[in-house]
């Protein structure tokens, strides 16, 4: 696999979805990135379902006839 270059923007994204996370967690979750950066793994770091999509629930919407 060939390394990946990685933009500000997404550098910035990643450091902001850490927060909150467990030292251990962070640890985890920052070497499954360098290693999907450097081309040694074929998905990013795997944050798992976020906190709000976990619990959300479905919105339903009344259809206008």
């Amino acid at each position: 696999m060939q390394a990946r270059r990685e933009t500000r923007h997404e550098m910035e994204a990643f450091l902001e979805r850490l927060h909150g996370r467990s030292e251990q967690e962070r640890k985890r979750l920052k070497a499954e990135n360098k290693d999907y950066l450097g081309g040694e793994r074929a998905t990013d770091a795997d944050f798992g379902p976020l906190h709000d999509e976990a619990a959300a629930t479905p919105i339903r919407v009344k259809a206008v006839i």
